[in-house]
């Protein structure tokens, strides 16, 4: 039997305390998303579930792009758990890097634009900071849809799922789905982080409700919502570039 070198031990000590950790991500992530599988982040990236659970399980080493993207999807800083990502060196004015971590086709943007706050709380606003380009900087992510933005969150009624500070990706031009965290928009100004658990197409009213059992549910009638658009991802406030 051959006898691994240290090098080679350290090696794949280190490629699974990676996958160890990104594991423990991807399971805190599912208390937020339950229906979040590997074959969803599989098809989010257009590879195969087989290829994540091969990363997750510690038999393959992830790619630095795919920690990036991973790293964003699961909300934490890929350097923590990978400090050489750090050498990427992203800046807004380099093409070179925003090629080299471009996902496909089926993907977008790469620097999704921080517009605004919004409350994750009963007495919630959109804080709107203007035109994409000229908002609280960016971050550096994979999306589906051109028109995704970024919002930081302020308050704790959604947490641990997200907490004061977080940066949340917003897919204007993907579909709502009950049991998910959406962005919900209200005629009288209010704009919240919220869960979006219940249509009532009867009374034709939404109900909303909060992981924070401090904050009630509410209930809010159809024809006072002037936005209701999907999270679809959480991002560490560390990972915001001017």
């Amino acid at each position: 039997m051959k006898r691994e070198t240290p090098d080679i031990l350290d090696k794949a000590r280190l490629m699974a305390a990676e996958a160890a950790f990104v594991d423990n991500k991807f399971q805190q992530k599912k208390t937020a998303e339950p229906n979040l599988t590997q074959e969803q982040l599989a098809i989010e990236m257009s590879i195969t579930q087989g290829v994540v659970g091969q990363w997750l399980k510690g038999i393959t080493k992830i790619p630095d792009k795919r920690m990036v993207w991973l790293a964003n999807r699961l909300g934490f800083d890929p350097t923590e758990v990978r400090p050489s990502i750090a050498d990427y060196a992203f800046t807004r004015d380099s093409e070179q890097t925003t090629q080299r971590i471009r996902e496909p086709s089926r993907t977008y943007n790469t620097r999704i634009a921080i517009v605004g706050n919004a409350q994750a709380g009963p007495d919630g606003y959109w804080d709107d900071m203007g035109h994409l380009e000229h908002g609280d900087g960016f971050i550096v992510a994979s999306s589906k849809d051109p028109d995704a933005y970024a919002l930081r969150v302020r308050g704790d009624s959604m947490a641990p799922a997200i907490k004061n500070g977080q940066i949340v990706v917003i897919e204007p031009n993907s579909p709502v789905h009950q049991g998910e965290n959406v962005l919900v928009c209200t005629t009288d100004g209010l704009c919240m982080i919220k869960e979006y658990r219940l249509y009532n197409e009867t009374d034709e009213e939404y109900t909303f409700g909060s992981i924070n059992d401090q904050h009630p549910a509410m209930t809010v009638q159809k024809t006072n919502i002037t936005r209701i658009q999907p999270i679809t991802m959480v991002v560490a406030a560390s990972l915001r570039q001017a």
